[in-house]
This record gives C-alpha cells, structure tokens and sequence, in this order.
C-alpha cells in the first residue's frame, strides 16, 4: 500500500528523498537510495538515594551518590559511580535535588549542589537559611539545567555546606521527594 506524494505520484513504502519514511515499519532512507537509517532511541534515568547518609563537613565538596537506579532506558547510568554517560550526543534535560539535615539547625547556612559535567561545574545552586527554625526540617536543594552533551561525558552531582551535616535519602521525615539525580534526551 502506498500513499501520494506532493507532486501527486504514487509512493510504495518509501520515498527518495530527505523525508522518505516506510508506512510498513517505520524505517527513514537516505536521498538516492535505500539505505535505512534507524531513529535514535529514547534515553533517560533516575536515581535515588533511599539508603545512603552522606556526612558532609563544612565548606568540603562531596561526590552524591544515587544508588537506587528506578530506571535507565539506555543503560547509560552507574549506580556504583553515580556517573551518566550519555551514548549519544544531544540536548538534555538534567536535574538534582539533595536533602542537607545540618548538625546544627539553629544556624544561619548555605547549601550548595552542582551539576558537573566533565569533571566542572556546569551549573550550580544555592539555598541560603536565615534564623533558627523549629522544628529542625531537612532542607531540599534542587538544580537544574538543559545541557547540549556529547556522547561519553560524564554528569555527576556535588554538594556542600558552610556548616556540617549530612545527605539524606527520602526516607527521612520532611524529605518529600527526597535525593535524586535524573536526565532525559530531548527529541531531535
């Protein structure tokens, strides 16, 4: 079965130009013959940290980890290094979130989580807390970013402090969500 095309002649399957697509099977051919080229596969993770407490010492950066792999469509997350490694190239969305408890909640602090790409930061986020608060809460400091990657970098998350405390996983009161690290492809 075939369909028409703009000039109104018939097409069985496949053009032979730059928009040929076979109705059959969903397999795109190149201009001036039928060589098929097969659509990029969808690529996305996400990963918690349900178990793990992170101490974090004031004003050190420390690597997050996310040990809890929900899902990973590309096999392109480790949950052992906590590294994505995209396998392709393309423009992805990236988001970390960390709870910080500090050791002492009553104080004025910063938190601080970056995304790192290639061994740098990439992007960075802030959350400043002024005064005391009670009851002590766990705070939750998100980041975010669309970054152009190539195939085989590496995107990890750090945090830091300027007062002690620890990373903690969802499972702690307060913690909503809770740590997290995910990334998706955009479609291009």
């Amino acid at each position: 079965m075939g369909y028409y095309g703009p000039h109104k002649r018939k097409y069985n399957g496949y053009k032979n130009n730059n928009h040929n697509h076979n109705t059959n099977n969903n397999t795109f051919y190149l201009t001036g013959g039928l060589t098929p080229v097969t659509p990029e596969p969808a690529s996305g993770f996400r990963a918690l940290n349900s178990t793990v407490s992170q101490p974090l010492a004031a004003n050190t950066f420390v690597k997050v980890l996310f040990p809890t792999e929900q899902f990973d469509l590309e096999n392109e997350y480790d949950p052992a290094t906590s590294i994505f490694t995209p396998k392709s190239p393309g423009v992805y969305s990236i988001i970390a979130s960390i709870n910080f408890a500090p050791t002492f909640p009553f104080q004025n602090y910063r938190a601080r989580v970056e995304i790192h790409l290639n061994g740098g930061a990439a992007v960075a986020i802030d959350n400043d807390f002024f005064g005391p608060t009670f009851p002590a809460f766990v705070n939750v400091a998100s980041v975010s970013a669309i970054l152009k990657l190539q195939a085989g970098d590496r995107v990890e998350v750090f945090a830091t402090a300027n007062i002690s405390g620890t990373l903690e996983g969802p499972n702690v009161a307060d913690a909503g969500a809770g740590s997290n690290f995910q990334a998706a492809r955009f479609k291009s």
